[in-house]
């Protein structure tokens, strides 16, 4: 494999060639178009289209792009001039294909609709509608009769590009509600002949026979374990590529369905796109999810015999079976071949005319294969025992740092945090009130005061996992070292608390930080009191009590409708509603514990005049709820002159101020004018409420005129 080439930043990234095979496209989430010639081009010209590209296709000397306006636009190759607008759907338009002449295009959005474009017509000629979720990949059926979709509502589904009609709908996916949720893109491919389609499912590749659209074969091989994420034909139809999630790439021979070919992204990174080279079957180009574009030598040749592989020679031609195969081709099974003449090649090793072991060994074979088949299942008991070594096993992948509260690394558009800020990448960073902790590669705690003069630096025993912060806490997750559990993650903890200058406390530290079996952290942080917590991958929620972690909630349960949860500090579940009522309860019990303490709210003028009044506006409103009450009592308060407010005012100023509030339920004392005052107010708002003559307003009483007289000039 060659090195590869940064082509775009970290996100989905799309790869194609032009129709001559001299030059490559790649488009990507900076909302670009990549144009190399060749593959060991490095100075490229690079157009922009977009925003975004989430897919790139080359036909009749102009290129296409999928961007992030909902739309499929044509641009002039290679200037990258725009040349008008192919089709637009209301979300963003992620996959769509060409047909091999050029006549028709179809495209996927997340609108869960699938148009049929005629590109003679410039129109669209058929609209699928029969899918429940986002659309993650489209193919041409050869012939131009069917198309198949794949969604994210968990089918693959196979209808007349014609008349829309669905002809077949396959349950094999994992359902999610977006394509960043998706577990593999699912790029289907048709055979050349269009009698069988592709369909990728996990690790394997289902083939489905066209009269039917039954699974007749399930293409897969045991090296081969992570799910595959899209697939490329090769130019002719005979060979069958594919790319992993875990970066893993491979090829297929259609016809024998035998893996021949087998490499890994050097960084385990998602192939998100491949790409043959239409006039050259042993140039391959791939794009992963981190905008890097690379290429794989094929070991396939044009002088390959059909069905023949890698595999198969290291396999069949071993050095224990050359006695065999040679007694199949006449020589003396006692003595072997002709050694001189084996020996003759194997010397002249450095000439220009060579010819390799694996070339000697297919020269010797038989013309008949099933009768060196014979010999070798007759030879078998001969041969010696070779000892089998065990593999050790393997360790389990230790957890990269991540950002708590932070969305998924995979996705273009981040938030970290839940802060907006684009496309970013994720640093190891907390911040309190006071001061920055960050973590570095080497495994250093650098703690910075807010105007970034460095207080503290320390050292971890492992790679840094997340950090935490809460007001002068921070809490610290890293690797203690590998688990001796299988697939089991070994993380410690340091809980410090961060004062003042050089002020520096360890409260937790280097413990063990539990984890579910086969789990990773998901999250890290403190509640709003300042305990920590952190949840790991299975849900499960864990709170630090006595110096042990106790398990607190299971998220899992609660997202999937089961009102169980962990008790605090219990090992028993309880219910909904019995955890309500633990909860009146307690507020019970804190009431009648203040009971005999001051009330410590602020008193207000309205709550001070409510309190001194309420049981005389009980009474002249009798028949009235507490709610209304309180309503009547907030007309008379806004009733009053705006001197009597102001005395109020100011006895809420001067109780808030000494900080003695009274008790609640006790009546405060009024003057002889203030009760004057209120009781009048209140005997003409009720001679009002029952005036004799209905839809007539009364006058007023002369003392109330002259009260709203003086109200009216005051404001």
């Amino acid at each position: 494999m060659k090195p590869l080439k940064l082509a775009h930043r970290d996100g989905h990234t799309g790869v194609c060639y032009d129709t001559s095979g001299s030059f490559i496209l790649t488009g990507g989430s900076d909302g670009k178009v990549c144009i190399w010639e060749g593959k060991d081009d490095t100075d490229t010209t690079t157009v922009a289209v977009g925003e975004k590209v989430y897919a790139v296709a080359f036909q009749g000397g102009r290129f296409f792009a999928a961007t992030d306006e909902n739309a499929i636009r044509i641009h002039t190759f290679p200037d990258g001039v725009g040349d008008g607008l192919v089709t637009r759907f209301t979300s963003p338009c992620r996959c769509f294909c060409i047909s091999e002449d050029g006549s028709l295009l179809i495209a996927g959005a997340d609108d869960f609709k699938v148009k049929v474009i005629s590109m003679e017509e410039n129109e669209c000629i058929c609209l699928y509608s029969e899918h429940q979720a986002p659309i993650l990949s489209v193919s041409f059926d050869p012939t131009k009769e069917f198309a198949a979709s794949a969604s994210c509502d968990g089918t693959v589904k196979v209808w007349g590009i014609h008349d829309g009609t669905t002809e077949k709908s396959l349950d094999l996916l994992a359902k999610c509600s977006e394509p960043g949720q998706a577990k593999s893109l699912c790029q289907t491919y048709w055979s050349h002949d269009g009698e069988f389609l592709l369909i990728p499912v996990e690790n394997e590749i289902h083939v489905c026979l066209r009269s039917s659209w039954e699974t007749i074969k399930k293409i897969q091989h045991p090296n081969i374990t992570e799910t595959i994420n899209v697939m490329a034909m090769s130019q002719d139809g005979t060979y069958l590529a594919f790319g992993c999630v875990n970066g893993d790439m491979g090829i297929y021979h259609w016809q024998d369905m035998k893996l021949i070919d087998k490499h890994s992204h050097p960084k385990r990174l998602s192939i998100t796109s491949m790409a043959w080279n239409p006039k050259n079957s042993r140039e391959l180009a791939f794009c992963d999810n981190s905008g890097q574009l690379g290429f794989l030598d094929t070991v396939l040749g044009t002088g390959q015999q059909s069905g023949s592989t890698k595999a198969d020679e290291t396999n069949a031609f071993n050095d224990a079976d050359d006695g065999i195969l040679f007694s199949a081709n006449g020589h003396d099974d006692e003595g072997g071949a002709d050694l001189d003449e084996i020996n003759k090649f194997l010397d002249d090793g450095d000439d220009e005319n060579s010819i390799d072991i694996g070339s000697i060994k297919r020269s010797l074979l038989p013309e008949d294969n099933d009768d060196a088949a014979s010999v070798l299942s007759s030879k078998v008991e001969d041969q010696r025992t070779v000892p089998q070594v065990q593999a050790a096993p393997s360790l389990p992948p230790v957890q990269a740092p991540f950002q708590p509260g932070s969305t998924p690394e995979h996705l273009s558009n981040r938030f970290m945090v839940w802060n907006s800020v684009g496309i970013i990448r994720q640093y190891a960073i907390t911040v309190s009130d006071k001061w920055a902790a960050i973590a570095t590669a080497n495994r250093q705690i650098r703690i910075f005061t807010i105007g970034g003069l460095q207080r503290h630096v320390f050292t971890l025993p492992g790679d840094v996992v997340s950090l935490a912060s809460h007001r002068d806490r921070l809490l610290v997750a890293y690797h203690r070292g590998l688990s001796p559990i299988p697939g089991d993650q070994c993380m410690g903890v340091y809980l410090m608390k961060i004062g003042q200058g050089s002020m520096f406390k360890v409260l937790i530290n280097g413990d063990s930080l539990p984890l579910s079996r086969a789990s990773k952290l998901a999250w890290l942080g403190f509640s709003d009191e300042g305990a920590a917590f952190y949840m790991d991958v299975e849900g499960i929620v864990r709170t630090q009590d006595r110096q042990c972690w106790v398990p607190v909630a299971n998220t899992r349960q609660l997202t999937t409708g089961n009102q169980t949860k962990l008790g605090f500090g219990k090992g028993t579940k309880t219910t909904a509603t019995e955890v309500k009522k633990e909860i009146a309860s307690q507020n019970v019990e804190d009431e009648e514990k203040s009971e005999n303490q001051p009330v410590k709210r602020k008193a207000s003028a309205f709550s001070l005049w409510f309190e001194a009044n309420k049981e005389e506006i009980k009474n002249a409103h009798p028949e009235e709820s507490e709610e209304d009450l309180a309503q009547k009592a907030a007309e008379d308060f806004r009733a009053l002159s705006k001197e009597d407010r102001q005395v109020w005012v100011q006895k809420a100023k001067s109780e808030n101020e000494t900080g003695i509030v009274p008790e609640a339920g006790k009546k405060r004392k009024m003057s002889s004018e203030e009760k004057e005052d209120q009781k009048e107010i209140r005997e003409e708002a009720k001679r009002i409420k029952t005036d004799p003559e209905p839809g007539k307003k009364a006058p007023l009483s002369q003392s109330t005129n002259a009260k709203l007289a003086r109200f009216v000039k005051a404001d």
